[in-house]
């Protein structure tokens, strides 16, 4: 619950969501992650759950480094053609 509440509490969750709203697959994705970590914590398997939230917060680290890379080359973009 600590790491639970760490995670909600940074910047980078906001960028998450945005990044899930932009997206349907994201999101299909994320429920499907999120489904499996419950039932493997429901099946009380620690081993589990541990190797699935570890790839869950790689993906979303790796899915959010994209999110920031396309959004500062649409800002040099944009800017680059407003000059």
């Amino acid at each position: 619950m600590t790491l639970l509440d760490t995670v909600w509490s940074q910047q980078s969750a906001l960028r998450i969501f945005t990044y899930y709203q932009r997206s349907a697959e994201a999101t299909a994705q994320t429920n499907a992650e999120h489904h499996a970590i419950v039932e493997a914590f429901a099946a009380r398997d620690p081993e589990h759950v541990r190797e699935l939230v570890r790839a869950h917060i790689s993906g979303a680290h790796h899915r959010v480094v994209e999110l920031m890379a396309d959004s500062e080359a649409a800002e040099i973009a944009a800017k680059t053609v407003g000059a």
